[in-house]
């Protein structure tokens, strides 16, 4: 008899456990279109705030080497003619928080344009004070020839003021900004 007892309620738990299970893989499935259609809202959201002239703009295609080294999308904004007007190229690099998401666009003078950090985890009052312009102001019409460092900088680099407290965040978007500039240089330079 006790045996009996024990067995019931573990296939009802068995079973509530599966449906339960079953419900929300199909609400993950039922609304990843949604998901996507919100995170590409979002993205050309980023890139029509840092570059508003443009009227469209075009994909360049990122090999798995370049996404494992962190570089996240790169894309060439275009005019109403159809002209190359600038670059917008992002990469990531690893915060105190988590990756530190960061866009930048090349203007057709070779210099940086915008600069824009995007959703991080990075701690609030912190690591995401490298959002605000005092910081990443350093990083604008700057050379795309540069390389910067955080806190010491040989004499062929740009020196960034690290966000006291946030050294750590700082060297994230750095790196990030390092790693967009050598793409430039390698992939669109040649291009053009």
């Amino acid at each position: 008899m006790q045996k009996n007892s024990l067995i019931m309620p573990a296939i009802m738990l068995c079973i509530i456990c599966l449906v339960t299970t079953g419900l929300v893989a199909l609400t993950f499935v039922s609304t990843q279109a949604a998901r996507d259609e919100q995170a590409a809202i979002t993205a050309n959201a980023n890139r029509r705030q840092l570059c508003p002239e443009a009227v469209s703009f075009e994909e360049i295609q990122l090999n798995d080497e370049q996404v494992a080294a962190g570089l996240t999308e790169a894309f060439t904004a275009m005019s109403a003619d159809g002209q190359a007007i600038a670059w917008l190229i992002g990469a990531q690099s690893k915060g105190y928080g988590g990756p530190v998401p960061v866009l930048a666009v090349i203007g057709l003078d070779g210099k940086i344009d915008g600069l824009k950090i995007l959703d991080n985890s990075e701690t609030p009052g912190l690591g995401k004070k490298v959002a605000g312009q005092s910081f990443f102001g350093q990083f604008l019409a700057q050379d795309v020839k540069s390389v910067f460092s955080v806190k010491t900088a040989t004499d062929s680099q740009v020196r960034i003021d690290a966000v006291t407290g946030a050294t750590i965040s700082s060297r994230a978007v750095t790196n990030a900004v390092n790693l967009i500039l050598s793409f430039y240089q390698q992939q669109i330079t040649e291009v053009n």
